[in-house]
């Protein structure tokens, strides 16, 4: 008897947390090769929906490392893979083929993959570096030869982020 209540407890978790994942979470396919490395183009990922999170909640998930699904902000429609290199306040350097956040080295990705000699455009413009905006994120792509990121669109907000990477295959 305490057998078959334990297996009804167990089945009736098990179904909540099933439940609970499939709205909260969703497999996409990466396309492109902007986090290769990390990433391949084909690889799938389970990614967890921050968006639909309150604010508070996306905020304590979402940090600096992190390899996020963004809103792409050219309004294509499109999800962008990216890495989450720096937020509000933190500033973002690129010298000599070298990103550096606050002064330090990023160590998030292999520095062969930045080019050295790399102009950022505008974020290059700045002598000590481009100050993100406080509540809005930095994201880069792990192979730093392809553009399409904040250095294309500029920072974004966290209302952008639509999800974070939980497992690759």
């Amino acid at each position: 008897m305490i057998a078959r209540v334990l297996r009804v407890l167990i089945s009736a978790f098990v179904l909540l947390l099933f439940v609970t994942l499939v709205g909260f979470t969703e497999v996409l396919t990466v396309r492109g090769e902007s986090m290769e490395r990390t990433l391949s183009d084909g690889n799938q990922i389970l990614v967890l929906r921050t968006h639909r999170l309150p604010a508070t909640a996306q905020r304590a998930l979402v940090e600096r490392g992190s390899v996020v699904v963004v809103a792409d902000p050219s309004g294509r429609g499109r999800l962008l893979v990216k890495r989450l290199v720096a937020q509000g306040h933190q500033r973002v350097r690129l010298t000599d083929g070298i990103l550096s956040i606050d002064g330090l080295p990023d160590n998030s990705v292999d520095s062969a993959l930045t080019t050295p000699g790399e102009s950022w455009g505008e974020f290059s413009a700045h002598p000590h570096g481009f100050e993100v905006p406080p509540e809005e994120y930095f994201v880069l792509g792990d192979n730093r030869t392809v553009h399409g990121d904040s250095r294309a669109f500029g920072p974004i907000r966290l209302s952008q982020i639509r999800g974070l990477l939980l497992l690759s295959w």
